[in-house]
């Protein structure tokens, strides 16, 4: 069984969502790893961003936090956070 939560959002998040996708990453994770089951250690985080700057911005941001709120932000990160989406190898003809 595979359960799958969606946070959709405009722009850079806001610290409340920062803090609610790294709450439920450290919580799942917790629980998983307590169930014993090898097939349910490890919770994968992905993100859909821009292929731009600022979408490589925004997945910075969930990754690492921003300076912008400081050393509360360090808090709320997602430091296995992957990027889905178009990559450069898709524009090459």
């Amino acid at each position: 069984m595979c359960a799958v939560v969606q946070i959709t959002g405009i722009g850079y998040p806001p610290l409340a969502v920062r803090a609610l996708v790294s709450q439920l990453y450290t919580s799942l994770s917790a629980r998983s790893s307590l169930a014993g089951n090898p097939a349910l250690t490890s919770i994968t985080v992905a993100g859909l961003f821009d292929y731009n700057p600022h979408g490589a911005d925004i997945l910075l941001c969930y990754k690492f936090g921003s300076a912008r709120f400081g050393l509360e932000s360090a808090l709320h990160t997602v430091p296995t956070i992957r990027w889905i989406g178009k990559a450069a190898f898709v524009f090459c003809v």
